[in-house]
């Protein structure tokens, strides 16, 4: 069932594809800036974060990076004074107007959130936190939609001309490596950007 819609005030970024299981064509979903002054966004990604740690079922396998992400979200729209180049991202399958502005979404068709730091002086940033549906992870049942987490990270490189630093647990190893990342430390991953992919240093 749908949650109610709201209004909301994210920024349209891009397209990104994503494939429809049900008949394996592709369709647009929408790669979106949220913004940490809008009350209405700060709504959303609390009931995304919520939404999705019942999909998880308390699952004490899974980890809902949503939540750490809510929480970052929520102390800066508290003190938007602290905010530090954090850039906080949505994928959603909603409608987009001809202005290119989303005016309601619910939360089921928000499909992956992101969190990225960005130091405008530094030659890399952090994607400090990713977190796809668990509805739509290649073992959950009855999932409509795939690549999402390649949507999300595509848009991210297309935002982000640099290196990009990522925490990961184990059970996303395999996403990174497979998205040209390399080992940086037991935890972390790196993404080099084409620029820097020689003579750097780790």
């Amino acid at each position: 069932m749908y949650d109610m819609e709201i209004t909301f005030k994210a920024r349209y970024i891009n397209k990104a594809p994503i494939r429809v299981i049900a008949g394996n064509v592709y369709k647009d979903a929408s790669f979106v800036k949220l913004d940490i002054r809008s009350n209405n966004d700060m709504s959303i990604i609390n009931r995304v974060a919520n939404s999705y740690q019942r999909a998880l079922n308390n699952n004490p396998n899974e980890y809902n990076y949503a939540d750490k992400l809510r929480d970052k979200f929520n102390k800066l729209f508290n003190n938007p004074s602290k905010q530090n180049n954090e850039n906080f991202y949505a994928l959603t399958v909603e409608n987009v107007n001809k202005d290119g502005d989303i005016k309601s979404m619910d939360t089921d068709k928000i499909l992956g959130v992101a969190q990225v730091n960005d130091n405008p002086e530094g030659k890399d940033c952090e994607l400090k936190y990713f977190q796809v549906h668990p509805a739509t992870k290649y073992k959950a049942l009855n999932r409509k939609y795939s690549g999402i987490g390649e949507a999300i990270w595509d848009s991210i490189l297309g935002i982000f001309q640099k290196d990009i630093v990522a925490t990961y647990d184990i059970k996303a190893l395999g996403f990174y490596l497979k998205h040209g990342c390399e080992g940086l430390s037991m935890d972390k991953v790196i993404y080099r950007h084409e620029g820097n992919k020689l003579n750097c240093e780790v």
